[in-house]
């Protein structure tokens, strides 16, 4: 009996399935799904662009019908100058932006699980406030000024995480140069997230909509 012998049209008979990894990254931007999951880098304005199209998309859209964005974060921290580009384009976004530590959100990657309209982690992820570092050189007027403009940048984030959590001024000074690590819990109980989630039902059910009073206005 003949082996069976299936034609393959010469127009398909080299194409190649996508990865993997490059379905489940096209995927999960459908649901609106981004992960941050590397050193924070100029990489990161590619969520901002990402971030600014759907809310033109969305613009014909009442703001509690939108369907949310979630950020995903396990990142050991990086830029802060693109960090807070990120940032300040979560806190401007109109349609409704979730961020969840998924296991290490530190750093600039606790800065941006800030930013979230509505902030979750899991019950094992840690959360790192860093004590920053600078490294000054130079002329003598260049040494200044860096040093003026790095000060200017720690004055900004303190009155960032004491704006975005429920750290007191006193508690933050004191440990301002600290490497201050958050459990879950702790994250929780300093008013870094929202809520710790305990099941993959509860984590999977974030990915809904918000309420109508959760979004008429995210900040």
């Amino acid at each position: 009996m003949n082996d069976l012998m299936i034609a393959i049209p010469q127009n398909i008979e080299n194409l190649q399935l996508p990865s993997p990894e490059l379905l489940a990254y096209y995927n999960d931007l459908q649901r609106r799904v981004i992960w941050i999951d590397d050193f924070i880098d100029e990489s990161l304005l590619f969520t901002v662009k990402r971030i600014l199209n759907w809310n033109c998309e969305d613009a014909d859209i009442p703001v509690e019908q939108r369907k949310p964005i979630h950020i995903l974060i396990f990142s050991p921290g990086g830029e802060l100058d693109f960090a807070f580009s990120l940032i300040d384009t979560i806190r401007m976004s109109k349609t409704p932006i979730v961020t969840v530590n998924m296991g290490n959100a530190m750093s600039a990657g606790l800065y941006i699980l800030l930013a979230g309209h509505k902030r979750f982690a899991l019950p094992s992820s840690i959360a790192l406030l860093h004590s920053g570092a600078a490294t000054l050189g130079g002329t003598a007027s260049q040494t200044l000024a860096s040093a003026q403009s790095y000060k200017n940048q720690l004055d900004r984030i303190k009155g960032y995480v004491l704006e975005r959590t429920t750290i007191k001024t006193r508690t933050l000074n004191s440990r301002k140069d600290d490497d201050w690590y958050f459990t879950a819990e702790e994250q929780l109980q300093h008013g870094i997230v929202d809520e710790v989630i305990g099941s993959i039902d509860q984590l999977i059910n974030k990915t809904g909509r918000f309420d109508a009073a959760d979004t008429a206005n995210p900040e």
